[in-house]
């Protein structure tokens, strides 16, 4: 018969995260990992909750449960003292090749936590191999645990003329994005919303800009389905913002 099989999604050095307001869950969803400072922080769980920088165990790996509710697979877990839980919805979705999407389905309560999880790995038999994990060496470079390489950007970084792409959507508003991988940048754009960042969006229309990732919050994530494809993943505070790098050796 067949199965699903998300253990290539396990990948402690770059959990899964997810934000909606004021909250912000990380998930990792077969090993334990550690989330945020101090005592209030979370230990060795599968699924943490940070709001308003209190951290809260939403779900450790051992308690791990499936069901089928309405054709959809419901993988849940239960807190360490069984007092909250979490249902995350696993949705087959083949244009989630690379990067999985982790999303907040409703705003979170006091004993329960809905996420839905949108990824090729949630279909049937479409992937079985282990994780591989890109160690961070630093914000632009990462070696890969299996020992077959490293990934390097410091070759193209130039904080001086960062790397642009123009994208025009289909209401014909312009974007420009800028990026550089390892020494961060200002734009120009009159409002400095885009101060010492990896990742600008800019919309020279209206004179806009958007942080959309910083050096120092980057993850490395290698893809489940191509062993030469590698994610940059750029995060901006917990407003939500990030992008995605995605490199293909070529």
């Amino acid at each position: 018969g067949q199965s699903v099989n998300i253990g290539s999604l396990d990948q402690p050095n770059a959990p899964l995260l997810a934000t909606s307001g004021n909250s912000k869950v990380t998930l990792n969803p077969c090993t334990g990992v550690n989330v945020g400072p101090g005592v209030t922080s979370c230990r060795d769980v599968t699924v943490c909750l940070e709001q308003s920088g209190a951290y809260t165990d939403y779900g450790v790996a051992s308690t791990a449960e499936y069901a089928v509710i309405n054709d959809v697979i419901v993988l849940s877990y239960h807190s360490a003292d069984r007092a909250r839980r979490t249902n995350i919805e696993l949705i087959c979705d083949a244009g989630q090749r690379h990067y999985p999407k982790l999303s907040i389905r409703e705003q979170p309560s006091a004993t329960e936590l809905n996420l839905q999880l949108h990824s090729v790995c949630a279909c049937p038999d479409a992937c079985f191999s282990p994780a591989v994990d890109c160690d961070k060496v630093d914000d632009c470079s990462c070696r890969l645990a299996d020992g077959s390489g490293s990934v390097s950007l410091h070759a193209l970084d130039n904080p001086v003329a960062p790397v642009l792409s123009v994208f025009t959507d289909h209401w014909n508003i312009t974007y420009d994005y800028y990026y550089n991988p390892c020494t961060s940048f200002t734009s120009p754009a009159p409002n400095d919303n885009c101060t010492d960042v990896a990742v600008c969006q800019m919309i020279p229309q209206n004179k806009q800009d958007f942080n959309i990732g910083v050096q120092d919050d980057v993850t490395f994530r290698v893809s489940n389905t191509e062993s030469d494809v590698v994610t940059f993943n750029y995060h901006h505070g917990n407003d939500g913002r990030q992008s995605f790098m995605r490199l293909q050796c070529n």
